[in-house]
């Protein structure tokens, strides 16, 4: 029997032992070896703006907020997590190093089950309820953990080879089943669940369906500097495995992402994750698989131009809804304008001022400002970045291997690859994430590429190339279409 209250009492003494190593002037707190069982009942609701993740309250464990110099040693601590509760939150801080702790999740934020049989739009399917705890309630298929945690969103279905233990080469993907299923329960570990699939899964095959929302990533950087993670794995995480925002001098040495036990899956998106982050960037030495998304995405945002107020003056908005909240902008930073429909270079200014309206539109002051401004974006522009990534195993995952839109220099080399999707992807999109680029100075070298793009994210080894919206009167439409 699972002793719930002894989970809280867990996660409120960590919790604790850290604010008090801080307000006594610690720099350091060293956790006893062996495992922690933790759920957040008894901490703090602190509302967090998490950049491609979801924002909203969280509950937090371990909270460095205007702390520097301090180094969290995990001396081999097992932390399980239950439910929605963030592991490790770094706003506002520097020179903080993290080391020698694991991450994962009693009950994961996905299913696992194999295939039984198939007819016409249904699969039945045998899950342990022991691990994976599920039931179905007016036809939504429904994951719990029996500790207060419920969730009837399903985002996915994937199918995976026995064999191979990773996505079966070329299976289409299953996201309708977030708008439409019938999910039945027929006896103790065996459901079935009807939908439109585009194809059915033979006998005997692997299975994992995606529950929940991207509520909890497992290190979540903002606003800091000179952060370092080390030795340090994430087995599952309900978001982002790690992201890092606005921040500057961020060092993965040696930090894994990887299914534990029999899993297939590990964090619920992307491995790891920087948002207009500068600085040194340094991913070293490290393990990424079974990721439902990216080992890597490092990039900046785009915000939309959508009025000129006075002629130093502008109001721009925030789109994607997971990018609303963070200021990605400040004073002092050098701003560079593009066209929306073509990514092509403008003009560059100073931010001299910035006045929110609300959590995703501005009024931003900068030195200069174009006479026309129809049909322009702008970014945060910093050219003091230098970005390494050397020495790394990304293994096979849902996804992409690393997607790069930053400036400055970067550099991949002696790393190896085998991804679902293109092992290198360098974009820039005003058309969903708004993720913003382009790239100016990129080797890549000393790679081994093993049979990337055997999924159905990508068939191109390296993908270049802009993410646009469409226009009819963009020219460079105009040019494809002559």
């Amino acid at each position: 029997m699972l002793n719930i209250s002894h989970f809280d009492q867990q996660a409120f003494e960590l919790n604790s032992k850290l604010k008090s190593a801080i307000n006594e002037g610690s720099k350091e707190i060293i956790l006893s070896p062996g495992e922690f069982h933790l759920r957040g009942n008894l901490l703090e609701d602190k509302y967090c703006f998490v950049s491609n993740n979801d924002s909203g309250w969280k509950r937090i464990l371990f909270d460095f907020t205007g702390v520097d110099n301090f180094v969290l040693d995990g001396n081999g601590a097992h932390l399980i997590f239950y439910g929605e509760i963030m592991p490790i939150r770094i706003s506002n801080s520097s020179n903080i190093t993290i080391k020698n702790l694991t991450i994962d999740w009693h009950r994961p934020f996905f299913s696992q089950g194999i295939v039984t049989k198939t007819e016409s739009n249904t699969i039945f399917f045998n899950v342990d309820t022991e691990k994976y705890p599920l039931n179905a309630d007016t036809g939504r298929l429904i994951a719990y953990d029996g500790l207060g945690w419920q969730t009837n969103d399903l985002w996915n279905m994937l199918c995976y080879d026995s064999n191979r233990q990773e996505i079966i080469p070329d299976m289409p993907e299953n996201w309708h089943l977030s708008n439409y299923h019938k999910a039945e329960v027929l006896s103790h570990g065996e459901f079935k669940i009807e939908a439109s699939f585009a194809q059915l899964p033979t006998v005997n095959t692997p299975i994992v369906f995606m529950h929940g929302n991207r509520v909890a990533p497992g290190i979540f950087i903002d606003a800091s500097k000179n952060i370092r993670i080390e030795a340090t794995t994430v087995h599952h995480a309900p978001g982002m495995a790690m992201i890092a925002e606005v921040s500057e001098n961020i060092t993965l040495h040696k930090y894994n992402v990887l299914p534990s036990g029999d899993r297939l899956f590990s964090s619920w998106v992307d491995a790891s994750h920087f948002v207009d982050c500068n600085g040194h960037i340094l991913i070293e030495n490290c393990r990424f698989e079974g990721q439902f998304d990216d080992a890597s995405n490092i990039h900046g945002v785009f915000w939309d131009v959508i009025e000129k107020i006075s002629n130093q003056k502008i109001r721009v908005q925030i789109i994607h809804p997971q990018q609303v909240g963070i200021l990605n902008i400040v004073v002092g930073d050098q701003i560079a304008l593009h066209e929306k429909y073509t990514h092509q270079f403008v003009h560059m200014t100073n931010a001299l001022e910035i006045e929110p309206l609300n959590n995703n539109i501005y009024d931003i002051t900068l030195e200069t400002i174009p006479e026309n401004i129809e049909n322009l974006v702008i970014r945060r522009y910093r050219q003091d970045s230098l970005v390494e990534i050397k020495n790394n195993h990304f293994g096979a995952n849902r996804g992409r291997g690393l997607l790069l839109s930053v400036p400055g220099k970067i550099i991949v080399k002696d790393n190896y690859f085998h991804v679902d999707g293109a092992a290198i992807e360098i974009t820039s999109d005003t058309k969903y994430w708004w993720e913003s680029g382009p790239v100016e100075d990129v080797e890549i070298f000393n790679n081994h590429f093993d049979d990337c793009g055997f999924g159905v994210n990508g068939k191109v080894l390296f993908h270049i190339g802009p993410d646009l919206p469409e226009k009819e009167t963009s020219p460079i439409f105009n040019s494809i279409s002559d």
